[in-house]
């Protein structure tokens, strides 16, 4: 793996280039295709099968930057309230408090471009599902 971009979309299945890029520690990521199989009333295998769902997962390990993290947060969380505590003394520190979409509304969609070494994958309308940081003595956080 080379990089990891990604970039918030405007709204589900408008992808938008990468914003932001990382270098991840690893990446494992698969697309698995979901077909929809149609089985007749005399038959025990099925008789056809369409396209059905195309869905991706699996995981991307990279140290916790601040200037990267928030992205994260905001796509596994869906809101995002920034303050200016002290524009004053401080004018250029704020305050970022993550917190889970309401019922009924729609998390941000991403959109996720790995890049190898000569190409690269690009993942629409991403969400996440979940994410773990890890706290070891001696290293950064990822």
């Amino acid at each position: 793996m080379r990089y990891v971009g990604i970039g918030k979309e405007t709204g589900f299945g408008n992808p938008t280039t990468p914003t932001r890029y990382l270098d991840p520690l690893s990446v494992s990521i698969a697309a698995d295709k979901e077909p929809i199989l149609r089985r007749g009333i005399g038959s025990r295998w099925p008789v056809d099968k369409a396209l059905g769902n195309i869905v991706v997962s699996g995981d991307i390990e990279f140290p916790a930057n601040p200037e990267i993290i928030g992205d994260f947060l905001l796509m596994l969380l869906g809101k995002v309230e920034t303050s200016q505590p002290d524009p004053i003394e401080a004018p250029n520190v704020y305050a970022h408090v993550f917190k889970p979409c309401e019922v009924g509304e729609s998390p941000p969609t991403y959109t996720i471009e790995i890049g190898l070494d000569s190409t690269a994958r690009r993942i629409t309308s991403a969400i996440l599902g979940s994410m773990s940081l890890e706290f070891a003595p001696g290293e950064y956080v990822s």
